[in-house]
C-alpha cells in the first residue's frame, strides 16, 4: 500500500501466497488474476440478498446530497443500492460493474449499470457521491482506484468506502475466517482502519467512521457498533466517508 514491494510472509491459502509490507504492515497477495471481474451463471429469477448497508449508505448521504446529485455506484454488483436510490426518486445514479453476468442481471431489473470498470473519465459530469462497497480488496491498485474516484468528485462531494477488517473480531470462528475473510483470489487486500484512513487521505479525503450518520430507528443493533466507532475500535467491517475538499 505504501509503495514498497518487499513483504513478509504471513500465510498461503490455497496456494495463494499472503505477504504483509515490512514498512507500514498492509497485508495483501502479490499475485492476482488477469481480471478480477467474477463471472457467474446465475439461475432465472434469482434475487440477490439485500444487505442493511445499503440501506444505511443511502442515509448517509440523504444529509450531504441536494435533489438531482449524481451517485456513482464503483463496482456496484447487483446494484442494490441502486435500487434503493431509484426508488426513491431524489438522486440519479449510476453503477459500474466490470462482470458481465452481474451487470446484465441489475440491468434486467432497471437499474442503470454500466458493464465496465471504472475511470476519471468515466463520467461526463462531477459526482456528488462515489461509493466503493466491498471493492477495493478485490483490486490489483486500490489506491490509484480511490484517486480515480476522489478526482471524479465534485468539490465537497461524499467518497464512502466500505471494506473487510483485517482484524475482524469473527475471525475467532474458523468457519468464518475461512468463509469470509483469507479468499484469495477474491480478496487480495486486508486492510486495518489505520491503512485504511492513510489510503483514503493519500486521495484527498479525511475519513470518518459511518457512526450513527448512517442509522436510524431501524438499524438499533447496529449502535453498540457506531458507539464502539466513535471512540476509534472497530469490530466488524470497515465503514468510512470522506469529503472532497475545495481546493482539490
Amino acid at each position: 500500500m505504501c509503495g514498497v514491494a518487499e513483504g513478509a510472509y504471513v500465510r498461503t491459502v490455497a496456494g495463494w501466497e499472503i505477504l504483509a509490507c515490512k514498512a507500514c504492515g498492509f497485508t495483501y497477495t502479490p499475485r492476482v488474476r488477469q481480471s478480477t471481474a467474477t463471472e457467474l451463471d446465475l439461475p432465472a429469477g434469482y434475487v440477490p440478498i439485500w444487505r442493511a448497508r445499503h440501506r444505511q449508505i443511502y442515509r448517509l448521504l440523504e444529509d450531504r446530497l441536494a435533489p438531482g446529485d449524481l451517485i456513482v455506484d464503483v463496482g456496484a454488483g447487483f446494484a442494490e443500492l441502486g435500487r434503493i436510490v431509484q426508488a426513491a426518486g431524489r438522486y440519479r445514479y449510476v453503477g459500474f460493474e466490470p462482470s458481465n453476468s452481474i451487470a446484465r442481471h441489475a440491468a434486467a431489473r432497471g437499474i442503470a449499470v454500466r458493464p465496465e470498470l471504472f475511470t476519471s473519465t468515466s463520467l461526463r459530469e462531477p459526482a456528488s457521491a462515489v461509493v466503493l462497497d466491498n471493492v477495493i480488496e478485490h483490486v490489483a491498485d486500490p489506491r490509484a482506484l480511490l484517486r480515480a474516484c476522489t478526482e471524479a468528485l465534485r468539490p465537497g462531494g461524499v467518497l464512502v468506502v466500505i471494506v473487510p477488517n483485517r482484524h475482524d473480531v469473527r475471525q475467532l470462528i474458523p468457519s468464518w475466517r475461512d468463509r469470509e475473510h483469507w479468499i484469495p483470489p477474491e480478496h487480495i487486500n486486508y486492510f486495518t482502519a489505520s491503512s485504511l484512513a492513510w489510503a483514503m487521505q493519500c486521495a484527498g479525503v479525511r475519513p470518518h467512521p459511518f457512526g450513527f450518520a448512517a442509522l436510524g430507528v431501524r438499524d438499533i443493533k447496529y449502535w453498540p457498533r457506531a458507539l464502539l466507532e466513535l471512540v476509534r475500535v472497530y469490530p466488524f467491517g470497515l465503514n468510512m466517508y470522506g469529503v472532497k475538499s475545495a481546493s482539490r
